[in-house]
């Protein structure tokens, strides 16, 4: 990146100043623009209507990577996708939005599933839900460093002689010496 010249001292500026500026415009660029909500394409939406005929909204996994949304029919518990009918009970039915979803891979009579997803993790030990109620156990019951109280020793000395003096004056009617 080739900045201006300075005409004066005829020096190109040095790193630091370029950085800075480079910093200024990705800050300025960052707080202009709108983090833009996901939106399902309208060939794959399913309305209220829909749904009650058996419409789900259904996502391909290519084998190249791909993602494709579209909508279909669910007919006798199968899906057709790309000519080849694929299983679609309820035990594979996910939700969005309150609406029918199903995530089917290309290479796969069977859609994915939550609950076997859930039951391989369990096996596998990759599962996370015991470790966020110990996690926060252990937060709740961290060793927190008591405050010294009145100050410590010194506090407490203090609060002796003020309560000496105080019972002094009493006992002499008001006066000190």
């Amino acid at each position: 990146m080739k900045e201006e010249i300075n005409i004066e001292t005829k020096t190109e500026p040095n790193m630091g100043e370029m950085v800075k500026k480079l910093y200024e415009k990705a800050v300025v660029t960052d707080e202009t623009q709108k983090q833009k909500k996901f939106k399902l394409p309208w060939s794959a939406k399913v309305n209220n209507g829909r749904a009650s005929k058996g419409y789900t909204t259904v996502q391909i996994i290519r084998n190249n990577g791909d993602m494709q949304l579209t909508r279909l029919q669910i007919d006798d518990g199968t899906i057709m996708v790309d000519g080849v009918p694929r299983i679609s009970t309820i035990d594979y039915k996910l939700n969005y939005k309150g609406k029918p979803w199903v995530i089917i891979p290309e290479w796969s009579l069977k859609p994915f599933s939550s609950s076997e997803n859930y039951e391989q993790t369990i096996k596998d030990k990759m599962n996370i839900a015991g470790r966020k109620v110990i996690l926060s156990k252990l937060e709740k019951e961290t060793i927190k460093p008591k405050g010294k109280g009145f100050g410590g020793f010194g506090g407490w000395m203090i609060l002796i002689v003020v309560v000496a003096i105080g019972g002094y004056m009493l006992l002499k009617g008001g006066k000190l010496f």
